[in-house]
């Protein structure tokens, strides 16, 4: 696996031999490759399992707009207020007062001594505001450092939740999957229909272009690395590329390969 991979690299007409490998075969490269593409994102939860930078302005910045709650209030870890409130940020819904929990989300509650998690109704986890270090907290403040105490507080929250990186760490794989496949099979439809002039058939150019899409992962690997994944769109020039050189490389196809 590894030398195909190293061949799908540095030399892509040389893939042409791969094109009878079987689709066990196929399915292996691919789970392997795209391991590969998300192995950062999986070390760096590993180490440190925070919530992301990102996510984390978005959620200070909705508080500011979307959650100032007057007549709310916890006195000496004990939460009143008169109408319930939500916002949500990213997939998560966070509530004032437990009340139609949106059954498709990660849903945050401030109930009446805990700030509660659920999920699907179920709850998860549960710490009181006095752990969370909102004893004491008024939600009609928008002073900026009472915006960012109610932050870190639910971020306290969602870091104390191993099954949220988890499921994130495995969405991240299989969105990775499933750009790898469409790349591959878009690269394979526009081959058979522009580059024709070497009968060969479609699932035997989608088995090359699951070979020549392995630069596109190892772009991706490197733009993630870098910080730089607003480049992403040269991963699939890069992959179109490869498949023109490997296209055009093809004079006369070697006996047994189709």
């Amino acid at each position: 696996m590894f030398k195909k991979f190293t061949t799908s690299l540095s030399k892509p007409p040389l893939t042409i031999f791969f094109m009878r490998d079987s689709w066990f075969k196929i399915i292996l490269y691919v789970i392997f490759v795209t391991f590969l593409m998300t192995t950062p994102t999986l070390i760096k939860t590993i180490i440190n399992p925070t919530m992301d930078l990102n996510r984390y302005q978005e959620m200070q910045s909705t508080i500011k707009t979307d959650f100032i709650v007057q007549n709310a209030q916890i006195t000496d870890g004990t939460l009143t207020f008169e109408a319930f409130d939500s916002f949500t940020f990213d997939y998560f819904n966070v509530y004032l007062g437990n009340h139609d929990l949106d059954s498709n989300s990660i849903n945050f509650v401030f109930e009446e001594s805990d700030l509660a998690i659920y999920v699907v109704d179920i709850e998860i986890d549960r710490q009181s505001y006095a752990s969370l270090n909102l004893e004491n907290y008024d939600f009609s403040s928008t002073d900026d450092n009472d915006i960012v105490k109610l932050s870190v507080a639910i971020k306290k929250m969602y870091e104390a939740q191993s099954f949220i990186w988890s499921t994130e760490v495995l969405a991240t794989y299989f969105l990775s999957l499933f750009d790898y496949i469409l790349i591959s099979l878009l690269m394979a439809t526009l081959m058979f229909f522009f580059v024709n002039r070497i009968p060969v058939p479609f699932g035997l150019r989608l088995k090359l272009s699951f070979y020549l899409t392995t630069v596109y992962g190892v772009i991706q690997l490197i733009l993630v690395l870098f910080n730089a994944t607003y480049l992403s769109f040269l991963a699939l020039f890069v992959v179109y590329i490869y498949n023109i050189w490997t296209y055009k490389s093809i004079k006369i196809m070697p006996k047994g390969v189709i």
